[in-house]
């Protein structure tokens, strides 16, 4: 889930090239909608996208934290999928609000190329988590 779709595309065609049904939630409402009729085989998300009817403009900080909120709800919907946050967000108070283990990791956008970044969910998806 990533609010801006197009520089998504490289990670999206990396992630298809690699077996993946991906599907592209541009607002929090889909994402939680489609995590409620099934879980996923893993999520990625941004922390920066609008809030959507789920999050107030307010709770989500004007959309800065609404990945945030949403991981806490994916979570509560799906607490065995293995969720990559996949961000430009270097701020280490809002990166502290993830907590990293078996199911949940945090990638920096400008240190993982597409096709890397697939693998590796290739492999977690495969194993289940990290």
């Amino acid at each position: 889930m990533d609010d801006d779709v197009t520089p998504n595309w490289y990670h999206v065609s990396a992630l298809e090239r690699k077996g993946f049904e991906v599907l592209q939630c541009v607002i929090p409402d889909r994402a939680v909608e489609e995590a409620g009729a099934t879980c996923p085989d893993i999520i990625v998300l941004d922390i920066m996208m609008p809030p959507g009817k789920l999050f107030t403009p307010k709770a989500s900080d004007n959309g800065l934290i609404t990945g945030v909120l949403l991981y806490s709800v994916l979570r509560a919907h799906c607490p065995e999928t293995p969720v990559a946050v996949l961000t430009n967000v270097q701020n280490p108070q809002t990166l502290a609000r993830f907590t990293p283990g078996e199911r949940l990791r945090v990638f920096h956008k400008v240190d993982w190329l597409p096709t890397s970044f697939a693998e590796e969910m290739a492999r977690v998806a495969e194993a289940g988590g990290w």
